[in-house]
């Protein structure tokens, strides 16, 4: 959700625009405008409630609001009135006037982090409430009111960007997990123009995988976020057979950042997933996104997708299916023989007839696993 707004502004500001190159600058100079710079405010706005006095940016509007003397919101110039579930108050600014009024002015740390990432759209904010003031002259916290809120911005890790092989000049990959187009010419018939790098949207694949679509001009292809992290900077080379796979530490499939990632084996993969797993039935897990239980197994190397349950029995009753598809009772009545004369069934499965099972009762015991 976007919280950081930058609009022009007619008075004098330390952030300045190239509106030629459309370029951010910070500028210690008053009267430094020209006909080609324009000066910018930022306003980080947040979703607390709005009291009386309180500067907001009404929802799709770029024009600075303050709310009445008697606690009610002003109308824009068109006469819309605003839902108060649409406005965003306004908590950090550059704003010279709303900061002699009282809001918090932006810090030049992260105004200079700022113009270096300017596509950020949003930022994390601490806040804390102060009740209590130093008292020089009697060396002691006084109490105060009203209680002040003080705000400070989390400054985002510097994203690493780097060229998505087979894609490169056209699309990078970030160690944060997302993936931008990068700027280009593009000429159509006796039109040419110059598109701007930007941020795709990722979509969630029905297993739950942030995806993205990629094309190099022939055709286009869907590619999983967390593939192309490993790519990028793992050097990860999924089409090669090489018994290893990309695996989400923290099990979060939407966090998709390098320290999230790791190249482990299937085997590894799956003793991590059997220490992790939520059901004590082989074949179902349950599913976040879905709030569901997935029920799924691996043949020839590849995930095989069952579906997604109400209940924990109905998901491992749609794994149990599709083993039973898989074998023949033939081909399970010779893995049973085998597995008797060799007293692996009684260890796993249990004895109930004091030394020897029969095939219906391991077939019973086998769907219950």
């Amino acid at each position: 959700m976007k919280n950081i707004h930058v609009l022009p502004t007619d008075k004098p500001s330390r952030l300045v625009l190239d509106t030629i190159n459309s370029t951010l600058y910070l500028t210690t100079t008053k009267d430094f405008g020209t006909k080609i710079m324009q000066f910018q405010n930022i306003y980080i706005t947040s979703d607390e409630e709005i009291k009386e006095g309180d500067y907001y940016l009404p929802f799709s509007k770029s024009i600075v609001k303050k709310t009445t003397k008697y606690g009610g919101i002003e109308k824009s110039k068109t006469s819309m009135d605003f839902s108060l579930d649409y406005l965003k108050k306004i908590i950090l600014t550059t704003d010279q006037d709303l900061i002699a009024d009282g809001v918090q002015a932006i810090d030049d740390e992260f105004l200079e982090w700022f113009v270096k990432n300017s596509s950020c759209e949003w930022v994390e904010v601490k806040s804390w409430v102060i009740d209590k003031e130093w008292d020089e002259t009697y060396k002691q916290f006084n109490p105060i009111y009203p209680q002040k809120t003080k705000y400070k911005i989390i400054i985002p890790n510097l994203e690493i960007w780097k060229d998505i092989p087979n894609y490169e000049g056209l699309y990078q990959v970030s160690d944060l997990g997302r993936v931008k187009s990068l700027s280009r010419t593009i000429t159509k018939g006796n039109i040419t123009y110059v598109t701007k790098d930007k941020i795709l949207k990722q979509s969630v694949d029905s297993v739950g995988y942030p995806c993205v679509n990629l094309s190099d001009y022939k055709k286009q292809k869907t590619f999983r976020v967390h593939q192309l992290v490993a790519i990028a900077f793992f050097n990860h080379l999924p089409n090669k057979y090489d018994g290893l796979i990309v695996d989400h530490i923290d099990n979060n499939k939407l966090n998709n950042m390098t320290t999230n990632l790791q190249l482990i084996t299937n085997r590894k993969n799956s003793s991590k997933d059997k220490k992790n797993k939520t059901s004590k039935y082989t074949g179902v897990s349950w599913h976040k996104q879905s709030n569901k239980w997935l029920a799924q197994f691996r043949e020839n190397g590849r995930v095989k997708y069952l579906g997604t349950f109400e209940t924990e029995e109905e998901a491992r009753d749609a794994y149990n299916k599709s083993q039973e598809r898989m074998y023949s009772e033939e081909d399970m009545r010779e893995a049973f023989e085998n597995g008797v004369g060799s007293g692996k069934y009684q260890a796993e499965y249990g004895d109930n007839t004091k030394g020897s099972m029969n095939f219906e009762y391991f077939i019973e015991q086998f769907k219950k696993k």
